[in-house]
């Protein structure tokens, strides 16, 4: 990476979704190049690193207020990844909005496991053994692992309150009772070259914000604010710079 940085000498890098917790000695190098440095959808606080990301940590506290309201609710955490930021900070989030008498389950996600279907084993071993009245999935990937462990343990879904930090389908048959925070990935992705075309033209030093996702409901009118934001956009390099 640093060898192509060298030889192309951009104005701008934009590293999209990069794991901060691995990735952190090779993100603190760039500004050294001469380049603007703008993360998206993840966030280093360190110097010379702009950034505009959903708030993982927040999502994740808030779900849990949405999602568990009395004591002694039984929750199951699908998906957390230890080694992965934006899972662990929405872990790190749901679990602190917990109320300490609401016990919490977590099964870890690995790749290993999730290729290999050992995945769906692991949460359909946990809904037997235990009772949920919670069952939060980390991202829409495992959906299906979920899904499939219900069907292979004949678990009764009927009561259950379900959660999930990206949109499903509305004709999923448990749609009804899921609620999706949903990260307002084209907004994000408009406000980031707005934030891009003040670094360049010096209205701002530095351009860092953070995004809460929004529930699945509430993401109606996006498309049309989108719509409406692009066409204020620049369109070239030079329009950038005016």
């Amino acid at each position: 990476l640093e060898g192509e940085i060298r030889m192309f000498k951009p104005d701008v890098i934009i590293w999209i979704a990069p794991n901060t917790l691995t990735s952190s000695a090779i993100i603190e190098r760039l500004p050294g190049f001469g380049a603007y440095v703008l993360l998206f959808n993840r966030v280093l606080d360190k110097p010379n690193i702009n950034y505009l990301s959903s708030d993982f940590f927040s999502d994740g506290r808030h779900l849990a207020e949405l999602l568990v309201s009395a004591s002694g609710t039984r929750v199951l955490f699908v998906g957390h990844d230890p080694k992965t930021d934006y899972s662990a900070f929405r872990y790190q989030g749901f679990a602190s909005a917990l109320r300490p008498d609401c016990p919490m389950t977590s099964i870890e996600f690995s790749l290993t496991a999730y290729h290999s279907g050992s995945l769906t084993k692991k949460i359909g071993k946990a809904l037997i053994n235990k009772e949920f009245d919670v069952i939060v999935c980390s991202q829409d990937a495992l959906w299906q692992d979920m899904t499939i462990a219900f069907a292979d343990t004949a678990f009764n879904t009927a009561a259950l309150r379900l959660g999930c930090f990206d949109e499903i389908s509305e004709s999923d048959p448990l749609f009804p009772q899921t609620t999706c925070l949903v990260q307002p990935i084209q907004l994000m992705s408009i406000e980031l070259m707005e934030g891009l075309r003040n670094l360049l033209s010096k209205k701002q030093s530095s351009f860092r914000k953070l995004v809460h996702s929004m529930e699945y409901k509430a993401m109606e009118g996006v498309h049309n604010e989108c719509i409406s934001r692009i066409s204020s956009l620049p369109r070239s390099r030079e329009t950038l710079l005016k």
